[in-house]
């Protein structure tokens, strides 16, 4: 997570559209749900736009954790301190992918 946050800074903030990116891929995979991922990300760019996009990834996240993170409450951190939700996704992604088969 520190090389995230690492990135983030080094990037000035352009590694965030790239981790979203990839994250919600990776949900969209996992939640066996065909929406593109790049228009969600385009939507991160347009102002209250972005908020859609925002409770789109909850929404996945909350599918793809079985609600074990409601989606209003991830939205409303993703509104007001976004490093939260960030942190919660990759750490239940990464958990994913280490879970044996």
């Amino acid at each position: 997570m520190w090389i995230q946050v690492g990135l983030l800074v080094v990037t000035l903030g352009l590694y965030q559209f790239y981790w979203f990116y990839v994250t919600l891929k990776e949900l969209h995979i996992a939640n066996r749900n065909d929406s593109g991922s790049g228009l969600w990300v385009v939507l991160l760019f347009i102002p209250i736009a972005n908020w859609f996009a925002g409770w789109h990834y909850c929404k996945e996240l909350a599918l793809f954790t079985n609600e074990k993170y409601p989606r209003l409450l991830m939205f409303l951190l993703w509104v007001f301190f976004s490093p939260v939700v960030w942190f919660m996704s990759q750490r239940e992604l990464n958990q994913a992918s280490t879970a044996p088969a």
